[in-house]
């Protein structure tokens, strides 16, 4: 397997699952072994998203974390 066929198999939006991480916009990866996206940042046990869209991400992954309550 060619490395760079590797790395563009991520991020794949039909696979990226995220959640809102404490507050603000930071939303941690729920994905398995995401350390080939480009958009994965690893701080110790934990991968952050970078994606542009990660709040999209977010809301597909999580609808109720994203609505609010009226």
């Amino acid at each position: 397997m060619n490395p760079e066929s590797a790395h563009q198999s991520l991020p794949d939006p039909a696979k990226c699952r995220t959640h809102l991480y404490g507050i603000g916009l930071m939303a941690q990866c729920l994905v398995d072994s995401p350390d080939a996206c480009k958009y994965a940042t690893r701080v110790r046990a934990l991968v952050f998203c970078n994606n542009p869209d990660r709040l999209k991400i977010v809301a597909r992954s999580w609808p109720k974390q994203t609505k609010k309550n009226p």
